[in-house]
């Protein structure tokens, strides 16, 4: 049976970690066709049917399930399908107390804005429960996972392995705005676990163009150019340009119908002038420098 493309099922939680009492899933699927089916696969046993609801989007459908705390323990399969294309996502029912937890002791993502296409650090550490204290846990993959901004559902975009204080860290491709986690799987050794996540922000490029300086009344200098995408297709209007020399800062704001053009008044001094754009509204930042006279 072929999968969806695009296809997902997010569970929350994920794991379950059964208790004494019962404990609700929410499963969100973006499965991309009208008519749909849900079912839970338990390690043994029949299917159980999982009541799908339409949702808006993001995702397609939603659905929630109680498991009982007799519920079996293990390794679950979430099914979405109406009978000729599928998406399917496995999942871990564990018992509390059973084995010892994990958790992200942090999670973090730097620098939390660049420009698409542009990597960022993923770094954190991985603890485990040993009597009453968290020490590392040494020698585990962890996933890093992505969910865009309007994306139903989390992929891998890829995995590293903990050392042996249960810090990681790797490189990973921005490309849009969204979200990233942690994942740790578990297995018979430990209840796996996920990090919370860190918003990230894919910046378009920018530059200041043909940045000029030439003289202006009163002994001062005019500083003009444009501030635009990096590729030249968009001028950016109302947005702050400072330009700088040895302790002077003047900004000011870039204007026109569009035209993205800026100009600024400083007191006339010789030498090596900076404009900069620093980041915001979505935009990366950029600076240009030019001498005088």
């Amino acid at each position: 049976m072929p999968c969806v493309t695009g296809g997902s099922i997010e569970i929350v939680p994920d794991p379950v970690v059964m208790g004494d009492a019962p404990v609700e899933v929410t499963f969100l699927v973006a499965f991309g066709l009208p008519e749909a089916r849900g079912l839970l696969h338990p390690p043994d046993g029949p299917p159980v049917e999982l009541d799908l609801a339409a949702a808006q989007g993001p995702c397609d459908w939603r659905a929630q399930h109680v498991f009982e705390p007799g519920a079996p323990a293990g390794r679950w399969r979430a099914e979405v399908t109406d009978g000729a294309a599928s998406v399917v996502e496995e999942f871990r029912v564990e018992r509390a107390g059973s084995k010892p937890r994990t958790r992200f002791a942090s999670f973090e993502l730097r620098p939390r804005e660049v420009s698409p296409g542009e990597r960022l650090a993923v770094l954190g550490t991985v603890e485990v429960e040993s009597g009453d204290r968290w020490v590392p846990l040494a020698g585990v993959i962890v996933r890093i996972a992505f969910r865009g901004a309007d994306e139903c559902g989390w992929h891998t975009v890829t995995q590293v392995l903990t050392r042996e204080d249960g810090a990681f860290s790797t490189l990973a491709q921005a490309l849009e705005d969204g979200e990233w986690r942690g994942e740790l799987d578990g297995d018979d050794r430990f209840i796996g676990s996920r990090s919370r996540p860190r918003v990230a922000r894919a910046l378009t490029g920018t530059e200041i163009y043909k940045y000029t300086i030439s003289p202006y009344p009163d002994d001062r200098l005019k500083h003009s150019g444009i501030l635009r995408t990096r590729n030249g297709h968009t001028k950016l209007d109302d947005l702050a340009v400072t330009v700088s020399k040895g302790g002077v800062s003047v900004t000011d704001h870039s204007t026109g119908n569009p035209s993205g053009r800026f100009t600024v008044i400083t007191p006339r001094s010789g030498g090596v002038w900076r404009a900069d754009f620093f980041a915001g509204h979505g935009y990366g930042s950029s600076h240009s420098t030019r001498s005088y006279p």
